[in-house]
Formats: C-alpha cells, sequence, structure tokens
C-alpha cells in the first residue's frame, strides 16, 4: 500500500536523481524531467511489485531512465537564418505596420463616444467580464453584448476597414 508520504519521498527522490544525472548544462530542466519521472510512476503504478523492492527505489529507476530517454533526444535548436540584416529588416517592416496600425486605431478610438471607448478598452484592454464591466458602468448585464458589438461597428465605420467587424 502506497501512502501519501511515500509520494513526497518519491517527488523528492526523482528530483535528486535526475539532478544527479544531468549534465551542468541541463540542469534547467532537472524540474521538467523530474516531473515526467514522477507521472510516468504514477501512469505505470499497477506495474509496481512491493516483494522486488521499496517504492523510493522505484521511482529513482523510473526517473534514471527518464533522464537517459531525455538526454537521448537532441536539444532543440533555434536555426536562424544566415543573412541576419534580412531578418531585422522584416522585423522593422513588421513593426512600422503594427506601429501604425496602432496608432490610426488610438486616432479612432478617440472619436468615438464615452461609453463605446470604454468598452472597448475594458473589454479587449483590461479583460474585464461582462459582469465587471455592467457594474462599472451602470448598465445591465444583459445588455453589455449588444453594447460592445455596436462599439465595435462604430469603430471599424471610423476605421473604414471591415476585417474589424469580425473581432471577437
Amino acid at each position: 500500500m502506497i501512502r501519501e508520504n511515500d509520494w513526497n519521498n518519491a517527488i523528492e527522490v526523482a528530483r535528486f536523481v535526475v539532478k544527479m544525472k544531468l549534465p551542468q548544462e541541463r540542469q534547467l530542466w532537472v524540474g521538467d524531467v523530474a516531473q515526467d519521472s514522477v507521472i510516468r510512476a504514477f501512469n505505470k503504478l499497477h506495474l509496481y511489485d512491493e516483494t522486488k523492492g521499496s517504492f523510493k527505489s522505484w521511482v529513482a529507476r523510473i526517473a534514471k531512465n527518464v533522464c537517459i530517454d531525455f538526454l537521448r533526444k537532441p536539444i532543440n535548436k533555434i536555426y536562424f537564418k544566415n543573412d541576419f540584416t534580412f531578418i531585422s529588416d522584416e522585423v522593422e517592416e513588421d513593426l512600422e505596420e503594427i506601429e501604425y496600425a496602432l496608432a490610426q486605431l488610438e486616432k479612432r478610438m478617440i472619436a468615438l463616444n464615452e461609453r463605446d471607448r470604454i468598452l472597448l478598452t475594458y473589454k479587449y484592454y483590461k479583460g474585464f467580464s461582462g459582469r465587471q464591466m455592467a457594474n462599472a458602468l451602470n448598465l445591465p448585464e444583459k445588455n453589455i453584448p449588444v453594447f460592445i458589438k455596436r462599439a465595435k461597428e462604430n469603430l471599424a465605420k471610423l476605421m473604414g476597414d471591415n476585417h474589424f467587424r469580425k473581432v471577437a
């Protein structure tokens, strides 16, 4: 019978084994590999046989095998294009487009009536729920989705672009 205390000890054992097995350059992954070890032990719990050894030693063997599996996998590498200037030019162009779009949006938001501007700010910038917006603005909660829909339509008219109508 495995008790909760056995699981707590198993987590510590798995973490220790993983820390000892992983080379220094991969120590950042100790927590993840230890967690994978405990999860694998939990999933294979039906295979544990008390007559063959203690629960701690069983978890330690699983942790050792998970470490070996982890070390066999190639390190995920990030590959860069050879021409770094090409990448930076693309990023600069994207940033310029985003900055321009944000400036246009800000101008149009200022042109909206106050309630629409506040509703859109609460919904998309601050992440308020319908109830929170209703309480803050003293409006009926059931009407908030309609008010937001109208505010988005008004913003889309000001932007002069149909794709803003599809914003969720």
